[in-house]
């Protein structure tokens, strides 16, 4: 980009988080022998991490521990008030062979319980009063969609009301909640949303040469109806698909 102030974007996946978690990591450990003198096992400093990265409101099995927040952990350890971290950060409960294992999926039968001693580190000057709640996820509904998307748009397809993929636009445009309308409307009771998408195996690698035919691409996106006309897209032929006619909207859909 010419600006190389909007030159940015998420990274995510193993491979590209692993160098930079390494070198927020490596911030982190230098905080840790300055203010506290010599350095962390391998567990504690993964404690601290944990505890002091930033909840983004989804279950651990989707977030982990949180975002990464190298500032709130460096500043954890200078001993700023209002500051903690707790040991164990998480816990698997249940036990594997008779005894809790890290790495192992614990089993915990119906009617059982476990009890579990967490210890909480103040390195601030000040009282700290936690407040701690359970939190449960379970899911409210459940909404799968079949699309076909054989021919590209081409009369030799099953969709061909549909003028092919375009990289401008989207191929689908799924309403998950609008304000104005009743009958699209998320539970108020609503936690987490999550979108999946799944190629069939025969469409993955058509021609076996090892490379996909097939990639989707799932984007959240915010509707501001800017110009109060009640659409966000036109679909015109009602086929749900979008077209080059239905996209009309562009500027009042912005990526989550």
């Amino acid at each position: 980009r010419d600006d190389a102030n909007s030159a940015w974007r998420t990274w995510g996946g193993t491979s590209l988080a692993t160098p930079v978690v390494a070198g927020l990591m490596s911030l982190v450990a230098e905080a840790w022998i300055e203010n506290l003198g010599d350095y962390p096992d391998s567990q504690e400093f993964r404690d601290l991490v944990m505890s002091t990265s930033d909840d983004r409101g989804y279950e651990p099995f989707t977030q982990g521990g949180g975002w990464f927040n190298a500032s709130t952990a460096i500043r954890t350890l200078e001993g700023n008030n209002g500051s903690w971290w707790a040991t164990p950060s998480h816990w698997n409960s249940g036990t594997f062979q008779g005894q809790h294992r890290v790495a192992n999926l614990n089993l915990l039968r119906p009617g059982e319980t476990q009890i579990t001693d967490i210890e909480f580190t103040n390195a601030g000057q000040s009282e700290i009063s936690l407040s701690l709640d359970a939190t449960s996820f379970s899911p409210i509904s459940h909404d799968i969609r079949i699309w076909n998307s054989t021919g590209n748009g081409s009369e030799d397809g099953e969709n061909s009301t549909w003028d092919g993929h375009q990289s401008s636009r989207p191929d689908l445009l799924i309403p998950i909640h609008l304000e104005a309308d009743p009958s699209l409307q998320l539970s108020p009771d609503t936690r987490q949303f999550r979108a999946r998408a799944t190629i069939e195996y025969s469409h993955f690698d058509n021609n076996q040469d090892r490379s996909s035919e097939e990639r989707v691409f799932l984007e959240i996106m915010k509707w501001e109806d800017e110009d109060e006309d009640g659409v966000y897209v036109l679909d015109i032929d009602n086929d749900s698909m979008v077209d080059s006619e239905d996209w009309t909207e562009e500027s009042e859909l912005k990526e989550v």
